[in-house]
């Protein structure tokens, strides 16, 4: 655990002005989001993202996305970008932020939460209540050359779903770099309850919906 901290971190609504910070959390993390993408969680959700502050410096952050529907039976939010500086860890502020993120969506009546968790955070969502739904792999690397499909295009439909899985395997595992990169991690989730009460009178989602990158 890092020593104790001097000043306790300050629990907030992330703002446009932390993009700084929160793009440099990004990086000690090797994620790979881009400015855009935290504007983009931001305008979808100004009431649901957070960052923890010290010294006027955001240090954590944590942000929401709803899915349509975005309240009632079968609806889900995520609880993406959950990042602590390397210096400030081990002092609860992670999972500070992540029930932050989960009374949010609770209060607006989503009734499923999830997330994406990586091997470092995943044992603080199990503590959480979270479960273990599905694995991913992440693969990093050059693909070859490929002479894209010359037909027009056209609705997908059922029957394409073998040759596009097939277009798919050769795509990327074709002239795959000797040792490339990849990342495990899995989604979580979190089991539905009642929405509270409150959550009737708040007002629907004001934007469409979409996964993070």
């Amino acid at each position: 655990m890092s020593e104790p901290l001097s000043v306790p971190p300050l629990c907030r609504l992330l703002q446009t002005a932390d993009l700084r910070a929160a793009q440099r959390l990004r990086e000690l993390a090797h994620w790979n989001q881009t400015d855009q993408d935290w504007l983009n969680l931001l305008a979808m959700e100004p009431q649901g993202c957070f960052a923890a502050e010290v010294n006027g410096v955001a240090i954590g952050t944590a942000t929401t996305t709803r899915f349509l529907p975005a309240s009632g039976p079968g609806s889900f939010g995520w609880v993406g970008m959950v990042l602590v500086h390397p210096d400030f860890r081990g002092h609860g502020i992670g999972s500070t932020l992540l029930r932050r993120a989960i009374d949010y969506l609770r209060a607006c009546g989503v009734e499923t939460v999830k997330l994406d968790a990586t091997p470092l955070g995943r044992p603080v969502y199990l503590k959480h209540g979270f479960l273990d739904e599905c694995s991913l792999e992440r693969w990093q690397g050059m693909a070859g050359p490929m002479q894209a499909p010359s037909r027009a295009t056209r609705p997908l439909a059922a029957s394409d779903l073998a040759s596009v899985i097939a277009y798919s395997g050769r795509a990327s595992s074709s002239n795959k770099p000797a040792s490339p990169s990849s990342e495990r991690s899995c989604v979580c989730t979190k089991a539905p309850t009642p929405p509270p009460a409150s959550a009737r009178e708040l007002p629907p989602s004001r934007a469409p919906r979409s996964a993070e990158a």
